[in-house]
């Protein structure tokens, strides 16, 4: 686990990361599937959305576009 943490604290270092990460976490806490979405506050224009990698092998372009929007409005889906 302190492992898993040092990992996750050290991801804005090296952002590639987070791919992995979101992997480890799943397998440590027995979860099939997460995604991080991010914004920066004071740049409208920076958003970041991370998946782990059951969701980017399935991820169709209207789901992802869905979740991208941060629209909460399932009749979409």
């Amino acid at each position: 686990m302190k492992n898993l943490i040092t990992r996750i604290l050290s991801t804005p270092l090296d952002p590639a990361s987070l791919h992995q990460v979101l992997d480890e976490f799943n397998q440590s806490f027995d979860l099939t599937a997460n995604c991080i979405l991010s914004y920066n506050e004071l740049d409208a224009r920076k958003s970041n959305f991370t998946m782990s990698s059951l969701l980017r092998a399935h991820m169709t372009p209207q789901i992802l576009a869905q979740a991208q929007s941060s629209e909460d409005d399932a009749q979409h889906i």
